[in-house]
């Protein structure tokens, strides 16, 4: 008994080190996380196929604005959900949705195959599935209310996209 309670010990004191180590990488991802964010926004921003206002709220958005106060790393999650749902409805209504557990990489790749999307759009989903596996599987929050109210902004502004095609 003695002997385990000093190996969880260990491993907890381990794990402590282990994360303090990486907190300058977490840092760093977070600032790489920034720049992308800033680039995709530019990018966005420049693109005329939006078809109507981002910016009216309903309540998927308001449930997004609530869970990023408390993780915006799940609040990135959920946002990117709601791409894929629209992946999978463009796939869909154009009778291309092989499989409806598809990942995201084939989701995306199958409309690039199919000349259904520009490649500026596509370049703009992996960038955005990227960013959403960064939310998913770093260990800490590191991300902040601020980060996750941006994608968020990208993602209701990239489903527009996608709704027009």
């Amino acid at each position: 008994m003695a002997n385990g309670r000093s190996y969880l010990c260990f491993l907890t004191k381990e794990s402590t080190k282990q994360n303090s180590n990486n907190r300058l990488s977490y840092n760093n991802l977070e600032m790489v996380f920034e720049q992308k964010l800033n680039q995709l926004e530019t990018t966005l921003d420049d693109n005329e196929q939006m078809n109507f206002d981002i910016y009216q709220t309903n309540n998927k958005d308001l449930e997004i604005l609530t869970i990023a106060q408390v993780s915006p790393n799940a609040a990135i999650i959920m946002a990117w959900a709601l791409i894929e749902h629209e992946l999978k409805n463009l796939l869909n209504s154009n009778n291309l949705l092989e499989n409806k557990k598809s990942n995201p990489l084939s989701l995306i790749n199958l409309l690039l195959k199919n000349e259904l999307l520009d490649n500026e759009t596509i370049a703009t989903l992996h960038d955005l599935r990227e960013l959403r596996n960064t939310a998913a599987h770093s260990h800490q929050e590191t991300l902040s209310y601020l980060q996750a109210i941006k994608y968020y902004e990208l993602v209701k502004k990239i489903i527009s996209i996608l709704k027009g095609c």
